[in-house]
């Protein structure tokens, strides 16, 4: 009761009246007050002419609203009256499809409308496969075996809102009768005329709350991949990072043994002479402290040196 309009004003028209007749039994009365009570009689009064009639002028449907009413919105003590506001309001629109007719290209561009399949059904295909090994991730039918509602989550997160659309929509069978409502028109709407609100939500709750589900078991699966792809590739930048700083070692130690000095020194038996490399002190430092910087360890330098 206190969620319907027409109750409320009843029940504050009636308020005024007692306000009324209480000021007016004063001695002396109060006629200002009783006054002030007049004009918010008048003024409720005014909203509830307008309320009834907007309630039982014009209330009929063709037979897709029927279906879309009677289907969907009838069970969840939607009132006609309601409907035919959610109709009439949020850019709404009726479309028919073939099997095969693609509504929307996934991962292209964000989905703007918020989508109810009322008769047939539409499956839900990832992008990144080829068309003819591509696997039907799940339905949208309009028999009330499935989810029907696409892109409801909009409604209700306000993340998702300017992503794109993960999915690629594609008909599955022929007559498929599907409507359409302007996403950000729609919550515009909702958010003015709670009537509205009430009608839509009440209607597609369970709905909602299924693709939200949905939706955030999907981002977490993306989440759960991104983290692994990210794993895999500092796995592969370490090794890149390493084998670049071999390499710069090995270029380090080309130029110190190209800059040494070599002498010769005789055995003291007299056998014969050794040949030895004498590094210059800056060239060994730098080789050093790079070795350090990067982790280089005793046997990778032995590696680089031979």
């Amino acid at each position: 009761m206190m969620n319907d309009e027409i109750h409320l004003r009843l029940l504050s028209v009636s308020g005024s009246v007692c306000g009324i007749i209480f000021n007016l039994s004063r001695k002396p009365p109060l006629r200002a007050s009783a006054l002030w009570g007049m004009v918010f009689i008048s003024v409720n009064t005014y909203h509830l002419r307008k309320l009834y009639l907007e309630r039982v002028h014009d209330i009929s449907f063709d037979g897709d609203e029927m279906m879309l009413y009677t289907d969907h919105f009838q069970e969840c003590d939607v009132e006609p009256w309601q409907f035919k506001k959610l109709i009439r309001s949020g850019g709404c629109r009726f479309r028919r499809y073939d099997k095969g007719d693609v509504i929307i290209e996934g991962g292209s561009k964000p989905l703007k409308d918020v989508m109810m399949v009322v008769r047939g059904e539409v499956g839900a295909e990832d992008p990144r496969y080829d068309s003819r090994t591509r696997p039907l991730l799940y339905s949208y039918r309009g028999d009330g075996k499935n989810g029907c509602v696409i892109g409801g989550t909009a409604l209700v997160d306000s993340s998702v809102k300017g992503k794109n659309y993960p999915h690629r929509l594609v008909v599955t069978e022929n007559d498929t009768l599907v409507v359409k409502w302007d996403a950000d028109k729609l919550k515009d709407v909702m958010e003015s005329d709670k009537d509205i609100e009430s009608a839509f939500l009440q209607s597609m709750y369970v709905e909602l709350i299924q693709g939200l589900r949905r939706q955030r078991s999907d981002e977490e699966r993306k989440k759960d991949r991104r983290s692994k792809l990210q794993r895999r590739a500092a796995k592969r930048t370490t090794a890149q990072i390493m084998s670049d700083s071999l390499h710069e070692f090995e270029s380090i130690a080309k130029h110190a043994i190209h800059n040494g000095r070599t002498y010769e020194e005789r055995n003291p038996d007299g056998s014969g002479s050794q040949v030895y490399l004498e590094l210059k002190s800056s060239d060994k430092k730098m080789a050093r402290v790079f070795a350090s910087e990067n982790q280089i360890n005793k046997h990778q330098i032995e590696r680089v040196l031979n």
